[in-house]
């Protein structure tokens, strides 16, 4: 695609962001990151998720520093409500969690020192022109004479600057401003569950609980009347839906004893109830679309699900839950599949802002690698735009369907 250095701006600072300014770098390119979040280190809200095929290839290609990022689960169980196991599933998946990927990631963009990758490649960021800059909100875009240019404001300041380039990557997520921009009729929309989240650290869990969930990614599911975590295909009926996995520990430890246990909780909720408006509403009285954060939940909606929890779920899963200090919840949203280039091809959506998948099994993140991936193919001239659009469209597009027909 290009024979000559580029001038490339990634909006959003977040996972596929990294991914594809750690390929643009490495490529020879002069890439910039602008990320909203003042703070040099994103909140991870302690989200365990698993490490796909996508990813899997990215770091065996890209990570310098080979961090042992994973805890293995030795397959997936369904248990019934007296813990027994009634199917399994005879898979083995790579478990990590979003803050590791993310410090791995910035380890090899621009040297970033953390407890993750406390001794990060060497990386002489200003003779290769890489630069991840905080606390910048990109407001605008705009193209002439084949340049992008990016309008963004200064959080700290509220001075408003701008920077031209030859490619544009958004990267600024499911919300994303830019898709609002230049695609303001694909809106948002909430599908109507939420995911109660939260990790539990495996010291504190009984022996009798661990020999239950063996190392293994564990589901329950059941029809029942009172707590509904997700349609059935048949509409008369409800089930309750509930996940666990064991991931490294809040310092990357992946060493037994040092994990945690990461589940998922999911609950319908429609968004005209009192009880959205109740768990979507924060201690300060603010209401939330998308994720309330540790420590923001209402005590009293945290205590009423640990009571549900104790009523409703398998020991093992309500052990954790009462065992979880900083539980997260967020409302599950949609969108349709965005149009994935513009400004002849200088702007791209990739990540999220291109599309937004319900809860599964870590797609987003997947989807982020395999971009990031082909990207490095179209810079390299060994795709066109069009195969690189094509390909990416069409893991969305599976992705979304599959998906959707399960959540739905």
């Amino acid at each position: 695609m290009a024979e000559t250095p580029l001038n490339v701006v990634i909006i959003g600072g977040s996972l596929t962001a990294l991914f594809h300014g750690i390929v643009i770098r490495r490529l020879g390119h002069r890439v910039q990151i602008l990320e909203r979040n003042p703070q040099s280190m994103q909140a991870s809200q302690g989200a365990g998720i698993a490490a796909m095929e996508h990813v899997i290839e990215f770091l065996d290609k890209h990570d310098q520093r080979g961090v042992l990022y994973s805890v293995a689960s030795r397959g997936v169980q369904f248990l019934d409500r007296s813990d027994k196991v009634k199917s399994t599933w005879n898979i083995s998946i790579k478990m990590t969690t979003w803050k590791i990927l993310y410090c791995l990631m910035r380890a090899n963009f621009d040297g970033f020192v953390s407890e993750i990758c406390p001794n990060p490649p060497k990386i002489d960021t200003e003779q290769e022109s890489v630069s991840y800059v905080h606390g910048k909100e990109v407001t605008d875009v705009e193209y002439q004479d084949r340049l992008v240019t990016v309008r963004y404001r200064d959080i700290g300041t509220d001075l408003y600057s701008t920077v031209d380039a030859d490619l544009v990557l958004a990267c600024d997520g499911a919300s994303s401003t830019i898709r609002q921009k230049l695609q303001p009729d694909l809106q948002q929309k909430y599908v109507g569950y939420v995911a109660w989240r939260g990790t539990s650290p495996e010291t504190e869990i009984l022996e009798e609980t661990k020999a239950v969930f063996a190392c293994k990614t564990s589901f329950f599911t059941q029809k029942h009347g009172y707590i509904v975590l997700r349609h059935s295909t048949n509409h008369g009926n409800l089930m309750v839906r509930f996940s666990r996995y064991t991931i490294p520990g809040e310092d990357g430890n992946t060493s037994e004893g040092h994990r945690q246990l990461n589940w998922i909780w999911y609950e319908v909720c429609p968004e005209d109830s009192q009880e959205y408006v109740d768990i979507m509403t924060d201690i300060d009285g603010h209401r939330y679309r998308t994720t309330l954060s540790p420590g923001k939940i209402d005590p009293k909606n945290w205590e009423n699900q640990k009571a549900l929890a104790l009523r409703t779920l398998p020991k093992p899963f309500a052990e954790m839950v009462q065992k979880t200090r900083k539980p997260f919840i967020s409302a599950i949203n949609g969108r349709e599949l965005a149009q994935s280039s513009f400004f002849d091809s200088k702007l791209l959506f990739v990540g999220d802002s291109l599309a937004t998948f319900r809860p599964h099994v870590a797609s987003s993140t997947n989807q982020a690698a395999l971009s990031a991936l082909l990207l490095k193919r179209l810079l390299k001239g060994e795709i066109d735009v069009g195969k690189w659009e094509a390909q990416t469209r069409a893991f969305a597009e599976f992705t979304t369907a599959i998906w959707n027909r399960l959540y739905h």
